[in-house]
């Protein structure tokens, strides 16, 4: 995996200086902390016990941690409010989030939060201190991967900005094609839901949660999740509350 970075404006985030960083995981993760201790052994970053554990036994650092890399696929949808408390309790210090994936709602959201890079799991060593000395420069990094499937999905998302303005009888007739449980679905995502949380929220297996999502998308005709949330927030689906009432479709449990 290669890193992209942006640039922030000059002197809005000044550069840490070529000494030791002490690094702290946040996740409860021994397998993934004793694989960033190996991956960055002979680099600058100190990679030292995990926070929580830090944290739980009352403990200091001694000095504040310099950079806070966090297994954001333990917290899922709570690592946003993770990255808020983190940056409120160590304002100088760089919060590096680590996934298999990105979504780019949630980078957006993590990003406003205060996260200033992100990286995958699958980094070997070499990249990933590459990818956290950019990051204590000052750079907010991404997974190459993540910038182009952003720029190949260029095309396909003005086209879907160019049908929202179109505001024809067409957005009534497409909105009335989805059910109740499919209107009511497409309202999480447009929260930026994973498929398990909803799942968890209605009472459904994620597996039913899935083929909904699917059918949502062919019936909208859109490619993904995201082209979705952008067709819902284009329209007023406020028209669709009493069929998007729990009574309006049958009640799936999760098996």
């Amino acid at each position: 995996m290669s890193v992209t970075f942006l640039q922030r404006e000059a002197g809005s985030c000044p550069a840490r200086d070529e000494g030791q960083v002490l690094t702290v995981l946040v996740g409860n993760n021994p397998i993934l902390l004793a694989g960033l201790q190996q991956m960055l052994e002979g680099t600058r970053f100190q990679v030292q016990e995990e926070l929580e554990q830090r944290l739980g036994s009352g403990r200091s650092f001694g000095r504040m941690p310099g950079l806070i890399v966090v297994d954001a696929a333990r917290f899922a949808e709570r690592t946003i409010s993770l990255v808020e408390d983190l940056r409120s309790e160590y304002p100088d210090g760089r919060i590096v989030l680590l996934a298999d994936r990105f979504e780019p709602d949630f980078v957006g959201q993590a990003h406003r939060a205060g996260a200033d890079g992100f990286c995958l799991t699958s980094t070997d060593g070499t990249v990933l201190a590459a990818a956290l000395e950019l990051v204590m420069r000052g750079e907010v990094v991404f997974p190459s991967t993540f910038v182009l499937s952003l720029l190949s999905a260029g095309p396909a998302l003005r086209e879907l900005e160019r049908s929202a303005t179109l505001g024809s009888a067409g957005d009534s007739s497409d909105m009335h094609r989805l059910s109740g449980r499919e209107a009511e679905i497409l309202r999480r995502l447009m929260e930026g839901a994973p498929n398990k949380v909803i799942a968890r929220k209605l009472g459904l297996a994620e597996a039913t949660v899935k083929v909904h999502v699917k059918a949502i998308l062919r019936k909208i005709g859109v490619q993904n999740r995201t082209q979705a949330a952008m067709w819902a927030a284009s329209r007023d689906l406020s028209a669709l509350q009493a069929e998007a009432s729990p009574l309006s479709a049958p009640l799936e449990t999760a098996g």
